[in-house]
């Protein structure tokens, strides 16, 4: 693991890490350098191997206080066991899973028991028939037509939902040719804020489980 400064809250730890449990293959793991125990972040990308995109998206996630761990699709329930289990001396005991691009499905079908659940991406990625299942917060970054994102909405009955217009899928990743500087940022901007507000010390698992009080859509 390397120490990293730079934008963000902490210094942070970063880099290739061996699972504790079966398969024992190795993950992309960033988390603060320092004491304390913080809520973990599983980045869904859905491709093989760990992109670069993927560990932007960790490191960034670290240096505001919330570890994050990215790896193959079928790495993550094992990764969400070593959370739980092994790593639980900086860890807590809530969850964030952030779906990026294709491992939107994935990200859905890994959220349960209350877990903070962002998407990001293109609306074709979301998976519509599984939007009522994960019980938690939901946060949707989507490009694509107003309509379609309208309707996801809809199909949630819950959640935050913005949509940005004139951008390709990979507006949000620096190495697609889709790449857009202000929708990235306003992307990730809106991540911090929404892990803040449902990740904070005083947020429960119990208190996830509760229906939403509000629903609210928007436009970027």
């Amino acid at each position: 693991m390397t120490v990293l400064e730079g934008e963000g809250r902490v210094p942070i730890l970063y880099g290739i890490q061996a699972l504790p449990t079966p398969p024992y293959r190795s993950v992309y793991l960033s988390r603060p350098d320092l004491d304390g125990r913080y809520a973990p972040v599983i980045i869904v990308h859905g491709t093989d191997g760990v992109t670069p995109s993927a560990k932007s998206a960790c490191r960034r996630l670290a240096r505001y206080g919330y570890p994050a761990v990215a790896g193959e699709i079928g790495d993550y329930e094992a990764a969400v066991a070593a959370l739980e289990h092994d790593w639980e001396d900086w860890t807590s005991d809530r969850l964030a899973v952030v779906g990026i691009g294709d491992g939107i499905p994935h990200a859905q079908a890994l959220a349960r028991h209350g877990a903070v659940l962002i998407l990001i991406g293109g609306v074709g990625a979301v998976d519509l028939e599984a939007l009522g299942s994960p019980p938690g917060p939901i946060l949707g970054l989507l490009a694509g037509e107003s309509e379609a994102v309208k309707n996801l909405h809809k199909a949630a009955g819950r959640g935050q939902w913005v949509r940005y217009r004139d951008v390709g899928p990979g507006f949000h990743d620096e190495n697609s040719e889709d790449f857009q500087v202000a929708s990235a940022k306003d992307a990730y901007e809106r991540v911090i804020g929404f892990l803040d507000r449902h990740l904070a010390e005083d947020t429960s698992i119990d208190r996830w489980l509760q229906p939403a009080a509000s629903v609210r859509s928007g436009e970027a």
